[in-house]
């Protein structure tokens, strides 16, 4: 603070702390493979609760909830210990692999070449194979069915 004004990060604190700022888009905080979520669709939405059936790698299954707008991933991850998504949920490692049941091919996002060259690289590969971090509730998802993979 040079005569009485602020400068670099602390100005910045300051105009956030007098200011109404509007978040257009965010960028989760990891390697580059990571990619901007719209923030307009994520605070606009009622967010609708999605149910998916969760399958462990034991078999039993059982129903998880979450909110539009979520990864599956997350949602895995709340519910059982099996999916270790070492990377965050970054697309950098093929830790949350599932395979996602008939009936939902359509309503998912494609799988990116990054998603597949990682796919790839699994000894447990699966024309049904995605990984989980990938993978954005929707409403259109409600009642998904995935079975977590064996770990690599």
């Amino acid at each position: 603070m040079a005569g009485g004004r602020l400068s670099g990060i602390g100005s910045c604190l300051a105009g956030l702390a007098r200011s109404t700022w509007t978040v257009t888009s965010l960028l989760i905080p990891s390697p580059a493979r990571c990619r901007p979520i719209d923030a307009d669709y994520l605070y606009e939405l009622e967010r609708k609760v999605v149910a998916i059936t969760l399958i462990s790698r034991n078999g039993a299954s059982q129903q998880v909830h979450g909110d539009e707008g979520d990864t599956v991933m997350h949602v895995i991850r709340s519910a059982v210990d099996e999916v270790e998504a070492l990377c965050g949920g970054c697309c950098s490692c093929a830790t949350c692999h599932v395979y996602v049941h008939p009936g939902f091919e359509e309503q998912l996002s494609p799988v990116s070449a990054g998603e597949n060259e990682l796919l790839d690289s699994s000894d447990h590969r699966r024309l049904n194979s995605r990984l989980s971090c990938q993978l954005v509730l929707r409403e259109n998802l409600d009642g998904l069915t995935v079975s977590v993979a064996p770990a690599d």
